[in-house]
């Protein structure tokens, strides 16, 4: 096969086109952990093992509400991935839910674009899904599910199949036990559905087939653990109030390497309005309107909006700009840049099997291994105060023996009361040295910076552990060895899951 390329040579157009799908499988080969993965995979193996979902939270000595698992599907995957090959199986789990998406992204446009549009095309989409699906984390599933929503949708106008929409209520119902994100499906459908009937299609018959394609969408998300009560929990939870996730946050409030995922689909958005005016679909320009203008005040919204741009107003843009074939006429070839692909690829494989079998994590996620090596060593056992990043990386590690006071988890087990008294807590506010007397903690693990770690010292919690971005207190009165001081850490890089969970 090498040797017939080099004999017929390679057009310039089809060498930048394999640069650019290199550079895409490089970009996204690559993957991190936030601070829940440990959680999640951990909480996926106990289903596993005890063939059940719990409602009563294990791990957690502060909990005080029924604990709803709305990701437990999503974890379910996650640790039958890493049970068959650890992080490798996490990642490629991560990486066969992206090519889905780029898949339904061809299909989508493969029958109004040539291949340079195409790739394009998923260019567009990596740049504008990336941040929601570089970490391994349960909203990969909304991604998924969303692109799949939108295919069928677009599919339908196309080809006027009561078929297509029979999937939907399909993926609703899976979406609904994989992630939360399936609200913003619903919200997509109705929108959808509503202007179908009113604008386009008024007859009774297809009324009929949309407005029961919704409720059957509808119905289907109660096909959960939790029946209708998950609909109280969104209800419920769904909200802008979360500081502390990224996710949460305005657009505006992020680095601007975040904004390029909005100001992208953005202004294909724009641009298509522009050419195609009124032959546009008012539909489809208002559910990506909506989408983007969600995206500047929630950001985990952009890859919606991304995805909506791709899928239902970038086909009809590339269609009045450049009819199919327009671009596959023949070029010439050239044995030199024949020759050159071979490297390339080699380089390209090279750096992503570099990347696959490790999950990076950010140091700020995990404490020092020196901590987590104290608290082995001295098999500390009880209740602990724990920093928010950290409680979910406690529990993979020292669960259930050790208890922890606050974790990612956040509205699923705690209340917002709890929420608010350990940020109070963990901003040294009046009242916080004796905050973990109040709950009865036996212990403290939190970062070393915090302004409330010299009060507590102050007030009689002695350190047992002090690392150059930890510490571990305990009360004066109990026994947990000698204090340990590290002053410098060779624990870097950090990588999930470092080691096995507990009783794992």
């Amino acid at each position: 096969m090498i040797a017939k390329l080099y004999r017929e040579g390679l057009d310039v157009r089809s060498f930048l086109l394999l640069i650019v799908l290199l550079g895409l499988a490089v970009t996204i080969s690559g993957t991190t952990a936030d601070p829940d993965l440990w959680g999640h995979v951990r909480f996926g193996l106990d289903i596993l093992d005890t063939r059940e979902i719990s409602q009563t939270d294990p791990y957690s000595f502060t909990s005080d509400r029924a604990w709803v698992n709305h990701e437990w599907l999503a974890e379910v995957l996650f640790a039958l991935a890493y049970r068959a090959a650890g992080p490798f199986g996490l990642n490629l789990l991560r990486l066969s839910i992206i090519a889905i998406v780029l898949a339904l992204v061809w299909r989508r446009l493969a029958p109004v674009a040539n291949s340079f549009f195409v790739v394009i095309a998923m260019v567009v989409t990596v740049v504008g899904i990336v941040w929601r699906v570089y970490p391994v984390r349960p909203q990969l599933f909304s991604v998924l599910m969303f692109a799949l929503l939108l295919y069928c949708l677009t599919r339908f106008d196309t080809t006027r199949s009561a078929r297509t929409l029979a999937a939907i209520p399909i993926i609703t119902g899976l979406w609904a036990n994989f992630h939360g994100g399936w609200i913003v499906g619903l919200g997509t459908l109705g929108a959808w559905t509503a202007m179908r009937i009113v604008f386009t299609d008024r007859t009774p018959r297809t009324a009929a087939l949309l407005l029961g394609t919704s409720a059957a969408a509808l119905a289907t998300t109660l096909l959960n653990p939790y029946g209708v009560g998950l609909w109280a929990f969104i209800q419920s939870t769904v909200g802008l109030g979360r500081p502390l996730i990224s996710d949460w946050l305005p657009m505006f409030k992020l680095p601007p390497a975040f904004w390029v995922a909005w100001i992208v689909p953005s202004a294909i958005l724009v641009v298509a309005c522009v050419r195609l005016g009124r032959r546009i679909d008012p539909a489809y320009v208002a559910i990506a309107a909506l989408l983007g203008i969600g995206a500047l005040r929630v950001s985990r919204l952009d890859a919606f909006f991304a995805l909506a741009v791709v899928f239902l107003l970038l086909p009809a843009w590339i269609a009045a700009t450049a009819p199919s074939g327009a671009a596959d006429r023949p070029r010439r070839r050239s044995r030199l840049i024949a020759a050159l692909t071979v490297p390339a690829v080699a380089a390209a494989l090279l750096a992503v099997s570099t990347r696959l079998t490790r999950i990076d994590v950010r140091p700020s996620f995990v404490p020092e291994l020196e901590a987590e090596t104290y608290v082995r060593s001295h098999r500390l056992a009880g209740r602990m105060l724990t920093w928010f990043d950290w409680g979910q990386y406690v529990i993979w590690q020292f669960g259930p023996q050790v208890q922890v006071s606050m974790d990612g988890r956040r509205e699923t087990v705690y209340s917002d009361a709890m929420f608010a008294a350990h940020m109070r807590f963990y901003s040294g506010e009046d009242g916080a040295v004796g905050y973990p007397d109040a709950i009865g903690a036996d212990y403290i693990w939190i970062p070393k910076r915090l302004t409330v770690a010299s009060a507590l010292r102050a007030a009689g919690w002695r350190a047992a552990f002090e690392g150059p971005e930890s510490l571990i207190l305990v009360r004066a009165d109990r026994h947990a060895g000698p204090p340990s001081v590290v002053s410098e850490t060779a624990d870097l890089p950090r990588t999930f899951p470092r080691r096995t969970p507990a009783g794992g």
